[in-house]
């Protein structure tokens, strides 16, 4: 493991996305997704969206964990896989 923080996480062909172009073909064109440090997202919230900043992405042995910030709690959001669909940024002091 590295231990510079890491700053975004690219995962290659995360989100299957229909093209317009080619719905008759029922083809899927796969979208990247990215999270990083301090992007803000919007989470499903019972009557409007709850607005969360990404605080912390890190390494594990098996992959990544994303954590959300909200005041002064932390909670996990997601665990990212490590493969070769997944790049890394890391922050450089």
């Amino acid at each position: 493991m590295n231990s510079n923080s890491i700053r975004k996480l690219t995962l290659l062909e995360a989100i299957p996305h229909k093209n317009e172009r080619l719905e008759m073909t029922g083809a899927l064109l796969p979208l990247n997704l990215v999270v990083g440090v301090d992007h803000t997202i919007y989470l499903e919230g019972e009557n409007k969206p709850l607005k969360r900043k990404i605080c912390l992405i890190q390494e594990t042995e098996n992959g990544y964990n994303v954590y959300l910030e909200n005041g002064s709690e932390r909670q996990l959001w997601k665990k990212m896989p490590k493969n070769k669909n997944t790049i890394i940024e890391y922050s450089i002091d």
